[in-house]
């Protein structure tokens, strides 16, 4: 069973082969094929199979999410028809480079024959033993090393996995490299941690690791940027710091860090009664609210109404 990035059933087929069959799948339904989920059988049962495609279905309310509507099944069944060769070669350059931003690290080659008639495939290869035993054991260093985290946004709880590891640690803090495995990619990340944010948000360094990447992902940052030129509209994912993210998410950020998942009405209430009585300590709050540097050459002010 194939499901999309929100975890929605979209398809369900049989295999002899799983890996070139998931391998046809994200070529062919890239947008579609997230994750999955299988069921090895010694023998051929296809009453057994049956029921447990339709065990399934019945766990996704019966049916499945017609996302793909008009083309419909055809779509995972058939090689992607471009019309002609130059077609069918840019879409596969289109295609490699969309999986390679999710990051997917999977070695993808086009079947040549097909190709030359305007159809995009893959190419089925076969692993050999020595491939396989070292793409088990690097499965198994990998969860070795994760561990799945739940933290709570504005309401809504985000799940992923991670690994923080130590790189360099001084006086004033801790510079952490991270894996982040979500279902749609994984990234690798620098974090730099200050004492003074962990005294800060009464935190520890791994929960503190934990809200941040919480924050990245409820705001859908894109989380590779070691290859980009980082401009002033992009946050820099790949390196950051716990002042980039106040500065980029502000009050959120501020409350996601110390552990608050939302802020009551009694919080704002407390909150305005010491503004009024001078008890609430103000600072100045450095916010980037405009373009600024090369971006801002390009861009003109806004006007009123009134033209003013």
């Amino acid at each position: 069973a194939v499901f999309d990035q929100f975890q929605n059933l979209q398809f369900i087929g049989f295999s002899k082969d799983l890996r070139n069959s998931l391998r046809t799948l994200l070529v062919r339904v890239p947008l579609y094929t997230f994750t999955f989920k299988h069921v090895d059988l010694p023998d051929i049962d296809q009453q057994l199979m049956m029921e447990i495609r339709q065990k399934w279905l019945d766990e996704n309310n019966g049916d499945i999410l017609p996302g793909l509507a008009p083309a419909g099944a055809d779509i995972w069944s058939k090689p992607i028809d471009c019309g002609n060769e130059m077609a069918a070669t840019q879409r596969w350059r289109a295609v490699l480079e969309d999986l390679s931003g999710r990051g997917i690290e999977e070695e993808l080659t086009y079947n040549e024959e097909l190709i030359k008639d305007g159809l995009v495939d893959v190419a089925h290869t076969h692993l050999s033993d020595e491939e396989r035993s070292a793409m088990e054991d690097a499965m198994e260093q990998q969860a070795g090393r994760l561990h799945e985290a739940t933290v709570v946004v504005e309401n809504t709880p985000i799940t992923f996995q991670l690994s923080v590891q130590e790189y360099m640690r001084s006086k004033g803090g801790v510079i952490l490299k991270c894996e982040l495995v979500t279902p749609e990619a994984e990234t690798t990340h620098t974090i730099v941690l200050a004492n003074s944010d962990l005294e800060q948000y009464g935190a520890t360094e791994e929960q503190l690791v934990e809200r941040c990447f919480a924050l990245l992902l409820h705001f859908s940052v894109n989380r590779d940027t070691k290859e980009k030129q980082i401009t002033t509209g992009t946050f820099p994912a790949s390196y950051f710091t716990i002042s980039n993210l106040e500065q980029w998410y502000g009050d959120l950020a501020v409350h996601t860090l110390g552990g608050r998942h939302d802020v009551s009405f009694e919080d704002v209430k407390l909150m305005g009664e010491l503004a009024l009585r001078g008890e609430m300590a103000t600072h100045w709050d450095w916010k980037r609210v405009d373009k600024y540097g090369p971006a801002a050459e390009a861009s003109e002010p806004a006007l009123g109404a009134d033209g003013l």
